[in-house]
């Protein structure tokens, strides 16, 4: 009997690894339950929790992939993007929800270099661009409700923790091939007609409350889950 491969190996540790923190189902708002449709979970997270999270958008780095909206190809830093709270849902076609912000501020930048550079203030505190309409994009058809983690407390830098929100809930694609399936478009409050595309790995959440953010990780995983059983 031959033995299992180095490659082979490695590529069962990191689909375990990728599961670690599984999520177990959790109790729903009391609003929601098991039988809650996909309209109504939706409509409860726009009406209690889209509003009041921070959204983070996280990239690996490598080469995007082609853009839904045409856009051309380019690299990709590794990074991430935290944008204030405000975002509420602006339309849903079947599992692909889209999300914006009117008053959308960049409020925590790690790696200042790639995406949204023009829009991010440099070593002297001047950026070209003022950020103000974002559009989330999150296909829930290629997202996991088990990979991920969260609520989990964020401890180490308490003053950045109450600026980001102190709990975060983060989510994942699902499959084993990595894209870039989370999309945010920037629109600049000096050239509505100048827009950014960026695409990332991985998308989190950070609220102030643990009830709230508990609820949110609950439902956001439910209508995942409605979405993958389609």
């Amino acid at each position: 009997m031959k033995k299992p491969s180095l490659f082979l190996l490695l590529l069962i540790l990191m689909v375990a690894g990728s599961n670690v923190a599984a999520q177990q189902p959790a109790e729903l708002p009391p609003k929601l339950n098991s039988n809650s449709s996909l309209a109504e979970i939706i409509d409860w997270l726009n009406q209690n929790a889209f509003p009041s999270a921070r959204v983070g958008l996280r990239s690996t780095g490598g080469y995007s992939p082609p853009s839904r909206w045409g856009l051309p190809r380019k690299s990709v830093f590794s990074g991430e993007r935290i944008f204030s709270e405000g975002f509420h849902l602006k339309s849903i076609d079947s599992c692909h929800v889209t999300l914006s912000n009117e008053h959308a501020t960049l409020i925590d930048v790690r790696n200042s270099s790639g995406t949204f550079y023009r829009f991010i203030p440099q070593k002297h505190g001047n950026r070209e661009l003022t950020p103000q309409l974002a559009l989330l994009y999150l296909p829930l058809n290629k997202m996991s409700d088990k990979r991920g983690k969260g609520p989990y407390l964020q401890r180490k830098d308490q003053d950045k923790a109450k600026l980001l929100g102190p709990w975060r809930t983060s989510f994942d694609q699902k499959g084993f091939f990595r894209r870039s399936i989370f999309e945010l478009e920037l629109t600049a409050a000096e050239e509505p007609q100048t827009k950014e595309l960026g695409r990332f790995d991985y998308v989190t959440f950070n609220f102030d409350s643990k009830e709230l953010a508990e609820q949110f990780n609950a439902a956001f995983r439910s209508a995942i889950r409605i979405c993958n059983a389609k």
